[in-house]
């Protein structure tokens, strides 16, 4: 019997080393046999569009195809799949990558034409059965981003300096984003419900906290040096502009989020600041899901006079358990 380690935490939260889990798993009872990390040896395996598709001038079995790997740019591709069509995106192994069966990836000519990295197909990437045709992607992927891995680790970091404040803090980057206007039935619950629709970056967060119950906060990647995040407690007589265009004087009993240089750019659990406001200009956007401490958000809001749709269901005590699914 197979278990998918994503699905049984749907069941039972589970954060730490999957080999540990296995380990307390088969004193159980349950024996784990084996063990597969899926995704691991895609490295280099990026997503690319098809520009172009064209016969080659000397093989009936293989195509010419463009690409573009997310530099605009089209790179040309030799492949002996035919199931691909123009538009549709597709994994592409560039060149120097060391594919799963330990294969690596060369620029090289196949009948006389220059192939400059391969199109994969479920199989060569380890995710299906499938061998006969190249896998195509969902297409609200961009061109350029890693097929696999959490895009997190590596590009932001949490510091949590107050774990008094902070029970819980995740964090997330979802790149390729397109700032816009929300389709109508979203923008009209919104309404429906007491909030305005903004953009549809921030309308999706706000959608998430209505529909789950749990508040969650958007941040411009770019306005975030280094993605690094500080959860302290603030400064007594500490400022922030928040995203209602007000200057807020903080204190030792209100906890802030903090970027690299210490600046506070949130206040916990009550309103992001202004300087990291999502905005048309967005591409890469930091998420951010948390459980902060009922009493300090009350505090905060009170004192503060900022009493928002977050504020209220953090007072009120949400469900640590509810953040990694929403």
């Amino acid at each position: 019997m197979k278990v998918l380690l994503s699905w049984l935490r749907e069941f039972a939260p589970f954060e730490g080393d999957p080999v540990a889990l296995g380990d307390e798993m088969s004193d159980l009872g349950m024996a784990v046999e084996s063990m597969d990390r899926v995704g691991e040896g895609l490295d280099g395996i990026v997503v690319a569009r098809v520009l172009d598709l064209r016969s080659h001038p000397d093989a009936d079995k293989i195509q010419l195809v463009d690409v573009d790997a997310g530099d605009g740019e089209a790179l040309q591709i030799a492949c002996g799949a035919f199931n691909m069509a123009v538009g549709d995106l597709v994994p592409l192994a560039t060149l120097g990558t060391t594919m799963p069966d330990g294969m690596t990836i060369a620029r090289r000519k196949m009948r006389g034409e220059w192939s400059n990295g391969m199109l994969c197909s479920g199989s060569e990437l380890g995710l299906g059965d499938d061998h006969d045709g190249i896998m195509v992607l969902d297409p609200a992927l961009a061109p350029g981003t890693p097929l696999t891995g959490d895009p997190a680790p590596g590009r932001c970091s949490v510091d949590l300096v107050a774990p008094d404040l902070c029970g819980r803090f995740l964090a997330r980057v979802l790149d390729g984003a397109t700032v816009g206007t929300s389709p109508t039935w979203l923008a009209n619950r919104l309404t429906l419900l007491g909030m305005r629709p903004i953009n549809s970056v921030v309308d999706a967060s706000n959608y998430v906290m209505l529909e789950l119950g749990q508040p969650n906060h958007t941040y411009d990647l770019a306005e975030v040096p280094g993605g690094a995040l500080r959860v302290r407690w603030a400064r007594d007589g500490e400022r922030i502009v928040t995203l209602d265009g007000g200057e807020r004087t903080l204190g030792p009993e209100d906890g802030v989020i903090a970027d690299a240089s210490d600046e506070a750019i949130g206040i916990a659990g009550v309103m992001g600041g202004a300087s990291t406001e999502i905005s048309e200009r967005t591409t890469s956007v930091l998420l951010e899901m948390a459980w902060w401490d009922p009493m300090t958000i009350a505090r905060s809001s009170r004192r503060l006079g900022l009493r928002s749709e977050a504020s209220m269901r953090f007072e009120r005590g949400a469900d640590p358990e509810a953040v990694e699914r929403a």
